[in-house]
């Protein structure tokens, strides 16, 4: 028998949490540190806690963003139906807006 995946590996996230005015939402996302963009992008069933670590880690040299995307974690939770191509759209309408083309995205 497997074990069920667990939360368990998941670090406090060191960032400061603020909310960006989206088109079509409000999404929360937080930030850490300074410099180059990194964008941490979260699956379905997730929010931006799953990069805690990643943030902690990277935050020293680069600005750390993790956001939590429509439906999920403090961003709003509107009427569905929701997309995968809807979230594609609220992901690249933010990173357009808070670091442009020089973003790293994972």
């Amino acid at each position: 028998m497997v074990a069920p995946l667990t939360r368990s590996f998941v670090k406090p996230c060191p960032a400061v949490p603020r909310r960006h005015a989206l088109d079509s939402i409000t999404m929360n996302a937080v930030h850490a540190g300074a410099g180059r963009p990194i964008v941490f992008i979260h699956g379905i069933g997730w929010d931006h806690s799953l990069w805690g670590g990643a943030i902690a880690h990277f935050s020293d040299r680069y600005l750390t963003i993790a956001g939590d995307i429509c439906g999920h974690g403090a961003t709003d939770k509107p009427e569905g139906p929701y997309s995968v191509d809807g979230f594609a759209q609220q992901w690249a309408e933010l990173i357009r807006k808070l670091a442009g083309e020089k973003a790293l995205v994972v």
